[in-house]
């Protein structure tokens, strides 16, 4: 991969984290609420219509004249692959104080019948 293809390498971060999201909420029983897994499957396909996994974006903005709609395309993926990124991070951090609480339950839960 060149290093020019920041398309390709874009898509890519964001596959990813779209797939974490929804291996996570599954993993943990989560309501799909927010349709994680409908989102994923249009992005991908979106990427797919494009051949974007495969560089071929990047490579259909080789003149000057067009250079702003790669600039575009990089901001937009950009934008999503923070959005993405924030939502993981809380993911995570809402998932450990889950964790937390189900574990201080189980302990009240053991000490009161030790206590009967």
């Amino acid at each position: 991969m060149a290093p020019e293809q920041v398309i390709q390498r874009l898509f890519d971060f964001c596959a990813a984290l779209f797939r974490s999201i929804v291996v996570t909420r599954r993993a943990y029983r989560l309501l799909d609420d927010y349709g994680w897994t409908e989102e994923k499957d249009r992005f991908i396909i979106w990427g797919d219509g494009f051949d974007i996994s495969e560089g071929e974006l990047d490579n259909s903005f080789p003149t000057k004249n067009v250079q702003h709609l790669r600039r575009s395309v990089e901001i937009l993926l950009s934008s999503l692959a923070g959005s993405l990124l924030r939502r993981v991070l809380y993911s995570i951090l809402t998932l450990h104080r889950v964790m937390l609480i189900r574990t201080d339950v189980q302990y009240w839960m053991k000490t009161k019948e030790n206590l009967n």
